[in-house]
């Protein structure tokens, strides 16, 4: 729990309000996270230890959603999926790195 505090107010100064949020659901240990473009302006570095404690998270049985227009590493998801026209439609995977689709 430490490591996940020593991330979460390592990083706080480049987040707004919602990402504030964020980071008192996971202080409470909420069961589930909507987690919307949490690594936008974020450093390599940080990037990868945001990576971490969603391991961090999921090894907790925590539920995670990252909402998102920018999809890289595809295989750090469980599920992609597309939401246009209020549908929510399943991606398939492409086997490469991919982002917003047109």
């Amino acid at each position: 729990m430490r490591q996940l505090l020593n991330f979460l107010f390592s990083t706080l100064y480049l987040c707004s309000a919602p990402d504030d949020r964020t980071a008192r659901a996971v202080i409470r240990d909420e069961a589930l996270l909507l987690l919307d473009e949490p690594y936008q302006g974020f450093d390599w570095e940080t990037y990868l230890r945001f990576w971490d404690l969603v391991a961090d998270l999921r090894a907790r049985r925590k539920a995670i959603v990252i909402i998102t227009h920018l999809v890289f590493e595809q295989d750090r998801f469980d599920l992609l999926a597309d939401l246009a026209d209020g549908h929510l439609t399943p991606r398939e995977r492409s086997g490469k790195d991919d982002h917003a689709r047109s």
